[in-house]
């Protein structure tokens, strides 16, 4: 494990250990809360930043160099990534390691995750980015 490595690991490690008290199991360097909590919001977010990345499974698989089925359990929760899994997505994604662990229940965090992504966005992003939210409203665009 490298310095940057072993900094997102003791990032990871408080986070995990924040969030609804769950411990942190470093075993086979899995990330893993004993409540299973953690691993519900990494698989969920995993997901959310692979499609509003805008790619396939098999595509963020060819990227990270795992099978798309391995990606598919990743999201379902039925397996949990290795810290460099995570580090590797979030490399791919654009998005920080901390967010991955970052539940997007509150207004808040909702706010804050749509304005780092618009932030990021580039050119390209940003004009998919205002069509999804075009479709989204529930009133037309002025």
């Amino acid at each position: 494990m490298n310095s940057t490595h072993a900094i997102v690991f003791m990032t990871i490690k408080s986070m995990a250990q924040s969030v609804g008290g769950c411990g942190f199991l470093q075993l086979s360097a899995r990330l893993k809360c004993v409540s299973g909590l953690n691993t519900v919001i990494l698989a969920k977010a995993i997901k959310r930043f692979r499609v509003a990345k805008g790619i396939t499974q098999v595509e963020l698989g060819i990227r990270s160099g795992f099978d798309p089925k391995t990606i598919s359990r990743y999201e379902t929760g039925e397996y949990v990534p290795t810290i460099e899994a995570v580090y590797k997505f979030a490399e791919i994604l654009g998005v920080p390691v901390k967010a991955f662990f970052t539940d997007f229940e509150s207004e808040i965090e909702q706010r804050a995750f749509l304005f780092e992504v618009i932030r990021n966005a580039d050119a390209e992003e940003l004009k998919r980015l205002v069509d999804l939210i075009g479709k989204a409203r529930k009133t037309p665009k002025i």
